[in-house]
């Protein structure tokens, strides 16, 4: 009995195994700090954004640290830039608040 051609060219193809590149591992999580956070998340959402400029950006990303770097470090996957936008922070950082 002879294999059809689909079946042959199936068993012929090998297909690497994917990884995630950003592992949960890789960012440290302290429970003592998450009310901090949250407060600093839901400031940064109320703060009109024309308001969030420098010291105060500065300020309030520096308290969301944890959170901003695997933002960047996803936007690197996207594209070859290390620009953030303020937009799609605020997007981001909406949905978390």
């Amino acid at each position: 009995m002879t294999t059809s051609p689909s079946t042959e060219s199936r068993r012929a193809v090998s297909v690497p195994v994917w990884r995630m590149p950003i592992t949960l591992e890789n960012y440290p999580h302290s429970d003592s700090s998450v009310t901090d956070e949250e407060a600093a998340l839901m400031n940064f959402y109320a703060t009109p954004a024309n308001h969030v400029t420098g010291g105060l950006a500065g300020a309030l990303l520096a308290k969301v640290a944890r959170f901003d770097q695997p933002f960047r470090d996803a936007l690197r996957l996207h594209t070859k830039y290390d620009q953030v936008t303020a937009r799609s922070r605020r997007h981001v950082f909406r949905y978390m608040a």
